[in-house]
């Protein structure tokens, strides 16, 4: 029923549903493959509302989403993508209550772990048909090689419980799927490399699930728009934050970039973080609490293109991949 006309306080909330309404529904034209797009907050005075959504296919053309026009009564309002934007792909009973495995190859973003310790799952960042990875520019005292059919992803991921190469990695849909290849030691660069060692595996190379094709590698700056899908929290956005110098051992601190407003969580560790133009920025390593929320703070590795040149008082994972 509606409201009388002159019973303005109902005309109002109906307006507000109407409106709410409208924005979705738009967004939805917006962002052709996908689906389940739901309002996970109020739209504020500037038309911002955090939306939840879920991706129906990965999409190589797609223009990754940072502030989106949409038209409401009657005039444009930018409808901003903040915070979390999707919630976990399955509800988590437990630290070692792994993710639905998802359809079709493995893909950047799924659930990876040590075979021998499968109760705690990271994110496996992407998988390449060839890649370097160092925590310093290559040059000719530091060639680096490259590592064919290769997957990356945290150290404290693929060597959890201190495992050594060749220790096995599994995953969901592929148990024994890779070896540990590479650990870069946890107290220089929490990073390491996987190798495929299980023919029958079928990967999506460069590809991370609900962003599509990387593109290439960039240094991220404060301010940056970034995202990522991790085998927690899926897809999220965020904002690039100032630098941290972040203790991760005793004597020991990394200079690392952070993101607010619960850009990842627990068991996202290893996700890639990825700018507009879909070029790898860095990776999930750590955050402020074990406690999923909109509080936790990320902590990400920056990426920076292997041929350097380093930047001064910053930790960084120097990578190429094709």
């Amino acid at each position: 029923m509606k409201p009388d006309d002159d019973d303005t306080a109902n005309e109002a909330a109906y307006a507000q549903v109407d409106l709410e309404a409208e924005i979705l529904a738009n967004l939805a034209k917006q962002l052709g493959g996908l689906k389940g797009i739901t309002k996970l907050g109020p739209i504020g005075p500037e038309g911002e509302c955090p939306i939840g959504f879920e991706t129906e296919k990965d999409r190589d053309d797609a223009k990754l989403p940072g502030s989106l026009n949409v038209f409401a009564k009657g005039a444009d309002r930018a409808l901003k993508l903040i915070g979390v934007i999707t919630p976990p792909s399955v509800p988590l009973t437990g630290p070692g209550t792994a993710p639905i495995p998802p359809s079709g190859p493995l893909t950047g973003g799924d659930a990876i772990w040590v075979t021998a310790t499968p109760n705690d799952f990271g994110t496996l960042a992407f998988a390449a048909n060839s890649l370097r990875v160092s925590d310093a520019p290559a040059s000719a005292a530091n060639p680096v090689p490259a590592v064919p059919n290769a997957q990356l992803s945290c150290n404290h991921v693929l060597a959890n419980g201190g495992a050594v190469p060749p220790a096995s990695i599994s995953t969901v849909s592929f148990p024994g799927a890779f070896n540990l290849f590479q650990s870069l030691p946890v107290n220089t660069l929490d990073a390491a490399i996987a190798v495929s060692v299980n023919s029958a595996t079928s990967i999506a190379t460069g590809r991370i699930r609900g962003l599509g094709r990387l593109t290439g590698v960039e240094r991220p700056f404060t301010g940056m728009r970034v995202y990522k899908y991790g085998a927690r929290t899926g897809l999220t956005t965020g904002i690039v934050g100032s630098v941290l110098g972040l203790t991760v051992a005793p004597g020991v601190i990394f200079n690392v970039f952070q993101i607010a407003n619960g850009f990842a969580c627990v068991h996202d560790s290893g996700a890639a973080v990825v700018n507009r133009q879909r070029r790898f920025v860095g990776l999930v390593f750590r955050g402020s609490s074990a406690t999923c929320s909109a509080a936790l703070t990320t902590y990400i590795l920056p990426a920076q293109d292997i041929n350097g040149p380093a930047t001064p008082s910053i930790n960084s994972i120097f990578v190429a991949f094709t």
